[in-house]
């Protein structure tokens, strides 16, 4: 193999597939679609950002016996993506999903904006001095939160969307820029919040309802675009109310809700997703709004929908019982009904202390998808289904040793107009955990039925079972694990397939080479085969290893990040289809109060009788212009795409360039001290060069003048009942 003179490892997990969530957020990398369809010999992503109209490709990546369609943070943006995928099958043939007219009934995803960060109010008196903020928006257990770059994340106490940063308030007054790093190490969100004590915002006291909020206006509109439509101006307006009630053991909150209104909107005015009523006595809470979700993880995977939820917990137990919309909704619908669109559930938790620190939980879900909404990403299904959940977990930690036991029964029918009754099938995990002196030591076992499906994760990856294995270990800040499994696909013995087993093996090392940088490596090697070959023609055999290396650090205001992926698979029975790939990307960012600046480079190569090559390039850029009240903002993004057999050769330039300018230092009304205006001009441009077909050429630009009027105007009032 002719890459083994780099050194890093990319490790390949076994199990249930991996699918983008609905809706995904801007900023966050997602998985459109992957298969295991041995028959495909490459693979293209088309997608556009939804209202545009050309569509990008991007090669799909091999990874094992996975083909996978993903898109990089950076080209996941609101309000959605538009994809198809082509895949050329090893007779010569390309098949599309969806299947009929792809390119004009593209498969959507809808992209909802970053995670929002804003001071929920700041706490000052005998218990401490705490820092309580608001995080809307889908924010995972491993994230980080800094405070003008110092990391606080060990003095965070999380309830839902409120942040408690404790005993902090004192050391941090006035302007912060706080932000959200994932567990990659990527920011996803940053906003500057004022921390200053006389600008806190205070608790209710009790028998005291309060009312604050703000609200703004803006005017802007399109002025000039290349088709000589002039376009028009157009008036929006937010109210965004924030509402507290406290009386003895009862509180009742509103914490956000944002009233929209678009002048050209279809309604005009909505309510946003995001808000959430609720309503606490003593250790029992009533939510109201966009809720969030979770239970036992094979029946109800985490998720966020808009309905009501009921919940209670005692000394060493605690349940919940919740009724949502099984579709996403906007607007102003509620999404609480009693119709079929619903999804109703139950988790129950018992916590038994003095046998081992263990755990016994309860899940019980019931609903319907009635109608093709995009959580069924990567499949053309539009048919209804509906189905039944119940599982159980048990958890144990006993000597050391722990113990993970989780059963499940679903009854799901895929198609609830097909006259087939639905079908039934179970899955089961259980996992061992121990520590010799430092050394983690895991295994575990997983059994997932051909027709195991829950109505909130209607494509769960079943028909599987196997056994994993970890070792791992830190001796002082060096880390390393070792990774093993054996899978068996088509659990059944369905004689009309194959039965596939796959075997892989990986080992990590990660290391510092620096103060504030450290170094990742890696290696591993999976391979298929097929057993008890049914009469088709679907036999596996092939090999695969693949490369890693990566770094990563952060030197004051610099971060960086590098990352080269290097991989081979061997097709023993057809060497013809061998294919190799190759993936490198650059990270580099610059941060102040003032400027900040990333810059992204990428290239992605896939090889086997015909190779692909796609190049990008992403610049991001913002600074003061004359004075800090002028803001300049740059974005540039470029792509190269490339095939050998010339089914491809474009470039694709995309730019921005907006100045903002607050008026504030010229416009004073002292009566209205609120009054902040500000006025922007925009310039966007798009063009696509096709050197094989200039038919699909194409340019085009547009510039966009906005004003805004206020800060926006904020109110608080407060009455004693």
């Amino acid at each position: 193999m002719r890459y083994l003179h780099c050194l890093l490892v990319g490790l390949t997990i076994f199990g249930a597939s991996v699918q983008a969530q609905e809706p995904s957020f801007s900023g966050q990398a997602v998985t459109l679609y992957e298969t295991e369809d041995e028959a495909i010999q490459a693979g293209t992503l088309f997608y556009r950002i939804e209202g545009g109209r050309q569509f990008f490709a991007l090669p799909m990546q091999r990874k094992g016996y996975l083909w996978i369609a993903g898109l990089a943070a950076h080209q996941v943006q609101t309000p959605g993506i538009e994809y198809y995928v082509a895949l050329r099958l090893r007779d010569g043939t390309v098949r599309t999903e969806p299947a009929n007219y792809p390119e004009y009934n593209p498969s959507r995803l809808r992209i909802e904006p970053p995670a929002v960060i804003s001071l929920k109010r700041v706490d000052s008196g005998a218990e401490g001095e705490d820092i309580r903020l608001l995080i809307q928006g889908v924010v995972a257990d491993d994230t980080r939160l800094l405070i003008d770059d110092i990391d606080v994340t060990d003095l965070i106490q999380r309830d839902g969307d409120e942040w408690t940063i404790t005993e902090s308030a004192s050391l941090f007054e006035g302007s912060q820029i706080i932000t959200l790093v994932d567990g990659q190490g990527t920011v996803m969100v940053d906003a500057i919040v004022d921390l200053a004590e006389e600008e806190a915002v205070q608790a209710a006291r009790d028998g005291e309802l309060v009312l604050r909020g703000n609200a703004g206006i803006n005017m802007g509109g399109r002025q000039v675009k290349s088709d000589g439509d002039q376009g028009g101006w157009v008036f929006t307006g937010n109210l965004n109310l924030n509402t507290e009630y406290l009386n003895g053991d009862f509180r009742s909150e509103l914490p956000s809700a944002n009233i929209n209104y678009d002048q050209e909107g279809e309604p005009r005015v909505t309510l946003s997703a995001g808000y959430l009523l609720r309503n606490t006595y003593k250790n029992h809470t009533l939510d109201i709004g966009d809720v969030s979700i979770s239970g036992m993880p094979l029946v109800l995977s985490s998720f966020s929908r808009r309905g009501i939820v009921a919940s209670s917990e005692g000394q060493t137990w605690k349940g919940s019982v919740f009724n949502v919309r099984t579709a996403m909704v906007d607007g102003n619908n509620s999404g609480i009904s009693f119709d079929e669109r619903q999804t109703y559930g139950v988790t129950v938790e018992k916590s038994f202390v003095e046998i081992g620190n263990s755990s016994l939980q309860l899940t019980a879900v019931s609903g319907e998808l009635p109608q093709p909404v995009t959580a069924s990403v990567g499949s053309s299904q539009t048919s209804p289904q509906a189905g039944d959940a119940v599982g159980v977990e048990f958890s144990s930690q006993w000597g050391g040793l722990g113990l993970s036991v989780r059963m499940a029964q679903t009854n799901f029918d895929n198609d609830t107009l097909d006259n087939v009754e639905a079908v039934s099938d179970s899955a089961y995990e259980l996992s061992l955990s121990k520590d010799f002196s430092g050394l983690a030591t895991q295994l575990a076992y997983l059994h997932y039925g051909a027709d195991y499906a829950t109505i909130t994760n209607p494509n769960f990856s079943g028909d599987r079972q196997g056994v994993n294995a970890s070792l791992g270990s830190q001796w002082h800040k060096l880390s390393w694990s070792l990774n093993m499994a054996r899978m068996e696909d088509n659990v059944d013995k369905e004689i009309t397939r194959a039965v596939v087993v796959s075997d892989t093996a990986g080992l990590m090392f990660d290391f510092p080479i620096m103060a504030k940088a450290s170094l990742n490596l890696g290696y591993s090697i999976n391979q298929q085969r097929s057993s008890d070959e049914p009469s088709v023609d679907d036999s596996v055999d092939n090999q695969g290893q693949e490369i890693q290396l990566g770094m990563s650090g952060n030197m004051g205001m610099f971060a960086l990040s590098w990352q080269s992926q290097l991989g081979e698979l061997t097709n023993k029975l057809d060497r013809d289809n061998d294919s190799e790939t190759e993936n490198h990307s650059f990270g580099l960012s610059y941060q102040l109060k003032k400027i900040a600046m990333n810059l992204n480079l990428s290239q992605q190569t896939s090889s086997t009788q015909i190779e692909t090559v796609a190049s990008l390039v992403n610049l991001g850029l913002s600074l003061p212009l004359f004075s800090d009240n002028v803001i300049l903002n740059l974005q540039f993004s470029g792509q190269e795409n490339s095939a050998s057999d010339y089914s491809q050769d474009n470039t694709i330039f995309g730019g921005s360039l907006r100045a903002s300018w607050t008026l504030q230092d010229i416009v004073t009304i002292k009566s209205l001290d609120w009054v902040n205006p500000r006025f922007s001009i925009s310039w966007t441009q798009h063009r696509t060069v096709d050197r094989l077909d200039t038919s699909l050429n194409e340019s085009s630009h547009s510039v966009m003048l906005d004003f805004s009027l206020g800060a926006p105007y904020s109110f608080e009032n407060r009455w004693q009942l």
